[in-house]
């Protein structure tokens, strides 16, 4: 399903369209209808048109970019705005950054990834990537997700009655099984940051000084962020050294010996780190 089609050539919102009209899909150029859904009017295909991204597009991923643009001022981001030159349709665009906000509740291969991330930038936009985690952030991870994750990426906890929680985290990943990960720290997509020539001069988990290395900006809320907020805030100073202490023993982690101690007891142990550590630097 769409929110946008084209009317001989001119974009329409199912909003504005009349029930009959002769409408075609952006992307795959197929002929669609216009009808009333359970929470917005929009476009559907008449025929099965599998290989078409909009085709597959479910309720509640419209819901979700409805979600977003509920976020910005009335006019900041648009919804469904079509990029004809590269044949892409951006789920959500901020044209005042330069930036499209892509919702992906399905599967993609890495190589769609890299395409989609390439298409844009020649446009002289970038992308960010929102991850449904009925989906992604799961034990297992493809190499699409291992991927996104390099690039700018963050998590979304999906809700239908109420905004849904945009979110990131501290993880261990060893090839493709998640070890390990923190609790979800909101993000602000309406608070865009350059990222800074020069991070904290403390120790700082490879997650964070990776990421100064590949991204250009990052969001309030997020791991950069928080790694700026560690030189005042001591609990998170603590916190990133409780995971520099399991990434420097992710080999312990992945493969424990035989006798190990019980899940419970290994947490509690790195909570009792982490407040140790919190006190030594108070």
């Amino acid at each position: 399903m769409a929110l946008y089609a084209l009317n001989f050539e001119k974009l329409i919102s199912a909003h504005e369209a009349p029930n009959r009209g002769n409408y075609r899909c952006i992307e795959c150029k197929n002929p669609l209808q216009v009808r009333q859904g359970k929470r917005r009017r929009h476009f559907y295909h008449i025929k099965t048109t599998p290989s078409c991204r909009l085709y597959s597009k479910s309720e509640d991923h419209l819901l979700l970019q409805m979600q977003i643009q509920s976020l910005f001022a009335k006019g900041e981001v648009s919804l469904e705005r079509p990029f004809l030159p590269i044949g892409r349709l951006a789920d959500a665009c901020w044209d005042r950054h330069k930036l499209i906000f892509e919702i992906q509740c399905s599967l993609m291969t890495k190589k769609e990834c890299e395409d989609r991330i390439r298409d844009y930038a020649s446009l002289g936009y970038r992308v960010v990537w929102l991850l449904d985690d009925r989906l992604f952030n799961r034990k297992h991870v493809r190499a699409s997700e291992i991927f996104l994750r390099e690039n700018i990426c963050y998590y979304i906890q999906y809700r239908r009655n109420a905004l849904s929680l945009f979110y990131d985290q501290f993880e261990l990943i060893q090839e493709s099984r998640r070890l390990k990960k923190s609790p979800r720290a909101t993000i602000h997509l309406t608070h865009p940051r350059h990222m800074p020539s020069s991070l904290p001069e403390i120790p700082l988990p490879r997650q964070i000084t990776s990421r100064k290395e590949a991204w250009p900006l990052f969001f309030e809320g997020d791991l950069i962020h928080k790694a700026l907020l560690s030189q005042t805030f001591l609990p998170l100073a603590a916190s990133m050294q409780n995971w520099i202490f399991l990434e420097n023993n992710l080999p312990l982690i992945a493969k424990p010996p035989k006798n190990k101690l019980p899940s419970w007891l290994f947490n509690l142990f790195c909570q009792l780190m982490e407040r140790l550590l919190c006190k030594m630097n108070s």
